[in-house]
C-alpha cells in the first residue's frame, strides 16, 4: 500500500514537471537564443528538406532505469514510467508514443535522436529510480529530440517513508 502511494506521488510530480515544460514551450515565443548545437540542427533542418520534423507536441516516455542494484525493483521503475505515460496521454493536445513502442528501447543504449526518429516524437522523457531502504530517489529529464538538448534542469524527487 505504501509503495503504491509513493509511486502515485512520484509519478504525479514528474507528470506535472513534464506537462509544465510542454505548456511553457507551447506558449513561449520562438525567438529564444539558441546554443551552437541547436543553431546547427536548425540550420540542417532548413537546408535539408528530408530533415526530421516530428509533430511539435509529441513525446515518448522511456522506461526509467532501475539504479537500485536490485533486479526485483524493475517492476517499480517500469510501473512509474507507465504511470507517467498514462498521465501524459490524458492531455488532448499531446501525442504520446505507445508503451510497447517506448519500452522496446528498455536496456538499449541507443542515442535519443535515434529513438526519437523511430518513434517520430519531438520530446523524450527519460529518468532513473533508486530505492534504498525507505528512500526512493526519482530523477527525470525532458529532452528536445530535434536538437538533442535538454529542456532544463533534471528534477529529482526524494521520498522517504517508514512502514
Amino acid at each position: 500500500m505504501l509503495l503504491a502511494l509513493v509511486a502515485v506521488v512520484g509519478s504525479a510530480a514528474l507528470a506535472y514537471f513534464a506537462i509544465d515544460k510542454i505548456r511553457v514551450l507551447k506558449h513561449s515565443p520562438t525567438s529564444q537564443p539558441m546554443t551552437s548545437a541547436a543553431s546547427e540542427a536548425a540550420s540542417r533542418a532548413r537546408t535539408n528538406p528530408a530533415a526530421f520534423a516530428p509533430p511539435p507536441h509529441s513525446i515518448a516516455v522511456l522506461p526509467f532505469v532501475n539504479m537500485s542494484g536490485d533486479k526485483e525493483q524493475d517492476y517499480f521503475s517500469d510501473g512509474l514510467s507507465e504511470e507517467l505515460l498514462n498521465s501524459l496521454a490524458r492531455i488532448n493536445e499531446l501525442q504520446v508514443a505507445a508503451r510497447t513502442s517506448s519500452f522496446y528501447f528498455k536496456g538499449e543504449h541507443a542515442d535519443l535522436a535515434t529513438i526519437a526518429h523511430k518513434l517520430n516524437v519531438a520530446s523524450v522523457l527519460e529518468g532513473s529510480v533508486r530505492r534504498s531502504g525507505h528512500t526512493i530517489r526519482i530523477t527525470a529529464q525532458l529532452n528536445n529530440a530535434v536538437t538533442g538538448i535538454s529542456y532544463g534542469h533534471r528534477p529529482t524527487i526524494v521520498i522517504s517513508a517508514t512502514c
